[in-house]
């Protein structure tokens, strides 16, 4: 009896045993598979963030473009990043950096380095120097936040940096480095192709964008405006009589002068303008989110840009100074014309009514078809 009592606390022993050994067994497989769902769910929040910077980038080629798109999409994915930063080596202008504190706009500037920015450069270089400490001394809203940066390589060599602020003492974990790396690199290359595509979209003589671009460009500002329900002015304009500046003193002068229009309607671009030679001496400017009085109103302001100050300009191994008009018209997004070919259209009558009212003037479609012109004698 006793034999079989033994046996019975041997077989109760191992079970008690067998079933701590379950459990344990039991609390691994839980926590191996919470770890996993981690990492699988850090895995896939990886793949949407690449997913959705690929998605975005690959509808647009201009590098200011590109660098707001990662910007955002930075903000956005790390709640915690108080500030971001994408910088450039610039041969020309040194530094140009592209930024935005959250919750605020995106700015641009350009920071002058005491030496050449060619392909030797390094981020470390350019951070360690009195003009980058003036301007981050500058920026309030960098100010308490812990600073981080990730070069942009292209080919084994740096082309500018990311820069992230984020509240002290905060770390990034290993996934959020390796995203950052990644999305680094696709910044890189998509920057590098954006100056491929630079080169297709720009007008030669003026530097201005090209009809290609304007084409392009007006139909996604439109769409954006008909998404946010908000307005898109377009101005129409050309020179006066540049015929006879072209037939009097021939061509090379005739570039002169348009050279010297782009660089008067680029004054106050502040405003968001985009500039677009459209054909000879035709130009577009599109002006999102302007409403009709408004966009009257910087028509009238571009005008007198051109017609206030004389141009000066070379022919004939002399000097010229002649004043030289244009003529605007204006057509506002969805009340003028509610998709591209319409909108262009209705611009395109307004200038030429303008042209036929005497030139030097402004005429807006809505104004012409109440029969009201705003002019100037």
């Amino acid at each position: 009896m006793s034999r079989n009592n033994s046996c019975n606390g041997d077989n109760h022993e191992r079970t008690a045993k067998d079933l701590e050994l379950l459990r344990s067994i039991a609390f691994d497989l839980v926590h191996e598979n919470a770890d996993l769902k981690n990492r699988l769910d850090e895995r896939e929040r990886e793949l949407n963030l690449l997913y959705t910077v690929i998605g975005r980038v690959n509808v647009v080629m201009e590098a200011e473009e590109v660098k707001d798109i990662i910007i955002e999409l930075t903000m956005s994915f790390f709640p915690t990043v108080g500030f971001c930063m994408i910088a450039l080596f610039d041969e020309d202008a040194g530094l140009a950096v592209r930024y935005a504190a959250r919750g605020g706009s995106t700015m641009a500037e350009k920071i002058a380095m005491p030496f050449p920015m060619d392909d030797s450069i390094k981020w470390d270089e350019v951070v360690a120097t009195e003009e980058w400490n003036d301007f981050f001394e500058r920026r309030e809203e960098i100010k308490g936040l812990q600073s981080t940066f990730i070069p942009l390589e292209l080919k084994s060599r740096q082309i500018g940096f990311i820069m992230l602020g984020r509240p002290r003492g905060s770390e990034y974990d290993e996934g959020e480095w390796r995203l950052l790396r990644t999305m680094a690199n696709y910044c890189s290359v998509s920057i590098d192709n954006s100056k491929l595509y630079q080169l297709a979209i720009t007008d030669t003589l003026t530097g201005l964008f090209n009809r290609r671009y304007f084409d392009n460009r007006l139909e996604r500002e439109m769409e954006r405006a008909r998404e946010r329900g908000t307005t898109l002015a377009l101005l129409m304009l050309d020179l006066d009589h540049f015929k006879r500046i072209n037939d009097t003193h021939g061509h090379p002068a005739g570039d002169q002068v348009l050279r010297e229009l782009a660089d008067r309607m680029l004054e106050g671009r502040e405003d968001g303008r985009i500039v677009c030679r459209v054909g000879g001496e035709e130009f577009a400017i599109l002006l999102p989110g302007i409403e009709f009085a408004e966009a009257e109103s910087k028509a009238e302001t571009i005008r007198d840009a051109s017609g206030s100050r004389p141009y000066v300009f070379d022919a004939d191994c002399r000097q010229i100074t002649q004043t030289i008009t244009i003529s605007i018209g204006v057509a506002v997004f969805p009340k003028d014309g509610d998709n591209p070919e319409a909108l262009v259209n209705k611009a395109d009558q307004a200038l030429y009514l303008a042209k036929a009212l005497g030139r030097n003037r402004v005429v807006s479609h809505s104004a012409a078809r109440m029969g009201k012109f705003h002019s100037e004698d």
